[in-house]
């Protein structure tokens, strides 16, 4: 039996391993699904022989398709359990990504779009949850962090291997690979995700609980809070995503191989962030994270603003400030998921799935908004980024900071309240 254990202990290891990729990859299906084909913004336009605005319309309907379907996502997870709804959602996403491969039309992109959005925000939305059914609150917020770092390498990779795509083949070599990645997901939920929601919720699916659950939430300042920051500082990040291949591969003339360089620096940037986060968020407390976020956020978004209003506008004045705020992004937004969960361990499915809601509305707005509006210039995107960052700040402070338990967590209560949940077993 001695002979036995090594190997055991290694099994058992390799499981968890495999496990937390797993959920690295389903918290990073949005960032997917999104960036990877940002390059290629400006070649579909040519395809389809369209404007900037009607293809931005291809991102807007994702985060549209991915506010909508998370309000449902969260209480399903919360009543038949989280990994045969992630079944089901990310086949839905490899349905949509064939018909984006085979779309005639900006229209019926457009539409595939939508349909692969709904199937793809089940990765991130039950992901979150999952996170919250083993770590308490402080230790959510670390594992988010650390997976918030993980996960960065996600889309500072994408952009580049979009751009190879696009430079090698065309746009649907994009989503050809998108498919491949759903593919592969599904075969990994079979055989390695184990069930965490040991709690199922018979009444999750009611729809006076469900509105009821939600009216409870949105009445929550605390919760507001956390989840109104989160909505503004996605913003700035969605200006940036649906701006930047217009504004650096048009305007400043890079190559769609470089972009994803330039892109690549900036998820480093967030990557940064959360690790740092990850280390001290357990002795600062997630309130002050999130106050330094979104502090040194605003102060990034009003430099990158006026030094555009004065006619300073390089890529150097572009990426730098936006560095910096991204930096920011991964103290807050790890910190502010974990205080706007939190508080509901019987109902994580559903804060998750609302606060998804909140945070996609708001970036098809300001995507939406932007596009037709005003169009994408290097201001536009500037003062768009101060505007986010300005109101993540206020949102915050009136809001969240106001109410906050200022306790800190000693280092012995932390490991007390750490889940001993063994991630990769099943449990029991």
């Amino acid at each position: 039996m001695l002979g036995c254990r090594r190997p055991l202990i290694l099994e058992t290891q390799l499981k968890r391993v495999a496990f937390w990729a797993l959920l690295v990859t389903l918290i990073a299906y949005q960032p997917i699904a999104t960036d990877t084909y940002l390059p290629a913004l400006p070649a579909i336009a040519r395809a389809f022989g369209t404007d900037a605005a009607m293809v931005q319309w291809t991102l807007s309907a994702f985060f549209l398709g991915t506010a909508a379907a998370q309000l449902f996502y969260g209480p399903l997870s919360d009543r038949f359990g989280r990994k045969p709804v992630l079944i089901v959602g990310i086949a839905i996403f490899f349905v949509g990504s064939l018909a984006c491969i085979f779309a005639p039309s900006i229209e019926a992109l457009i539409a595939a779009r939508f349909f692969q959005a709904i199937g793809c925000c089940a990765g991130p939305t039950i992901a979150r949850a999952v996170v919250r059914d083993v770590f308490s609150r402080e230790h959510a917020a670390r594992a988010l962090a650390y997976l918030g770092a993980a996960m960065g390498l996600i889309p500072a990779l994408a952009p580049i291997l979009g751009g190879y795509l696009l430079t090698s083949f065309d746009w649907r070599a994009i989503f050809i690979a998108m498919a491949v990645i759903g593919a592969a997901t599904l075969l990994s939920l079979a055989g390695l995700f184990h069930e965490t929601n040991q709690r199922l919720d018979p009444d999750a699916l009611n729809r006076r609980r469900m509105a009821a659950n939600y009216r409870e939430m949105l009445g929550e300042r605390g919760f507001m809070g956390f989840a109104l920051t989160v909505s503004f500082t996605i913003g700035g990040l969605v200006i940036f995503l649906s701006g930047s291949p217009h504004v650096i591969i048009t305007q400043h003339g890079v190559s769609p191989n470089v972009y994803g360089y330039y892109f690549a620096a900036m998820a480093l940037s967030y990557s940064a962030g959360t690790l740092l986060a990850a280390r001290i968020t357990l002795r600062v407390g997630i309130e002050r994270m999130v106050l330094i976020g979104v502090g040194i956020g605003a102060l990034a978004g009003l430099t990158q603003a006026g030094l555009s209003l004065v006619g300073e506008r390089t890529l150097l004045t572009l990426l730098v400030p936006q560095g910096i705020f991204m930096t920011c992004l991964g103290f807050t937004l790890p910190n502010a998921l974990a205080g706007a969960i939190g508080p509901y361990s019987t109902k994580a499915g559903a804060a998750s799935a609302l606060l998804g809601f909140l945070q996609l509305t708001t970036a098809a707005g300001v995507t939406i908004g932007v596009a037709y509006a005003v169009g994408w210039t290097q201001l536009t995107m500037s003062l768009g980024l101060a505007a986010m960052s300005v109101l993540a700040l206020i949102a915050f402070w009136s809001l969240a900071w106001r109410g906050r338990d200022r306790r800190i967590l000693s280092p012995a209560e932390a490991r007390a309240t750490e889940s001993v949940y063994n991630i990769g077993r099943r449990p029991g």
